[in-house]
């Protein structure tokens, strides 16, 4: 990437995108506590996903497992899962978020007994391509922030300025994408969640660990990033693994294709 369009991604206005465009993102766990995890994930595939993909606008759904130590030894069933988090996740892309009745395909009747779902909508502010050119990865990082009163613009600045530099710079980097939450937009959305979404995009959560492992970090702390956590109101960062990647029918995922 010609380094005048690197600098270009961090530095741009912040509201870049059409506020159309978003993700959802759907933390979802079985009711039945009996439910193991591959027969639970089959109900999922068969059932769910294929609603997503008939929907237009949808451009993929991924669906994650939570690998963040927090979640280990957890089970699908066991309610053991950080809060935000869940066992198991959808990532939704859609080119018009505000347009669908998302929980039509998540509360219908025949599987309301099945498994229990939060939603969360949100809006895309910034895409940012990494240098390394990887295509497609294998591993998600998600960051939740609530800023404080009055903090949502040193964070802006930070994270443009700083933060995906840095990101950059790490070899399993492929791509990021920043996001912020509808409210009001979706009937049982969780209009409580925290205001800012960051996902990263990595090669895969072994060499994310193994980078982690040899730095004792992923990126360093800077005086700006703990000046940023210290003071917002609540943070976390949770690991996902890909598991599966649906495309619509007739739409074919190029090679590089990551997060959108």
């Amino acid at each position: 990437m010609p380094i005048r369009q690197f600098f270009s991604q961090l530095f741009s206005s912040r509201h870049d995108e059409d506020d159309t465009v978003g993700m959802l993102w759907i933390s979802i766990w079985p009711k039945d506590s009996a439910m193991v995890a591959y027969d639970f994930n089959q109900t999922i595939s068969n059932t769910l996903i294929p609603k997503f993909l008939a929907t237009e606008g949808v451009l993929h759904v991924w669906q994650v497992k939570n690998n963040s130590p927090s979640a280990r030894g957890g089970t699908v069933y066991n309610n053991n899962r950080p809060e935000r988090g869940g066992p198991y996740s959808l990532f939704v892309p859609h080119t018009n978020i505000k347009a669908v009745d998302w929980t039509k395909a998540i509360y219908s009747k025949e599987k309301e007994n099945i498994f229990g779902a939060e939603l969360r909508a949100y809006r895309l502010v910034q895409r940012f391509e990494g240098r390394h050119k990887h295509g497609q990865g294998h591993c998600l990082v998600a960051i939740l922030i609530d800023p404080a009163d009055g903090q949502t613009e040193d964070i802006d600045l930070w994270y443009r300025t700083e933060n995906l530099r840095m990101m950059a710079d790490t070899p399993m980097h492929i791509r990021s994408r920043r996001y912020e939450r509808m409210t009001g937009s979706d009937e049982g959305a969780d209009d409580t969640a925290p205001r800012m979404l960051c996902v990263h995009e990595f090669t895969s959560s072994k060499a994310l660990l193994d980078h982690a492992i040899r730095y004792e970090r992923i990126v360093e702390k800077t005086p700006w990033s703990e000046k940023i956590f210290a003071n917002v109101k609540s943070s976390e960062r949770t690991v996902w693994d890909i598991t599966e990647k649906h495309m619509p029918k007739g739409r074919i995922a190029s090679r590089r294709a990551g997060i959108s």
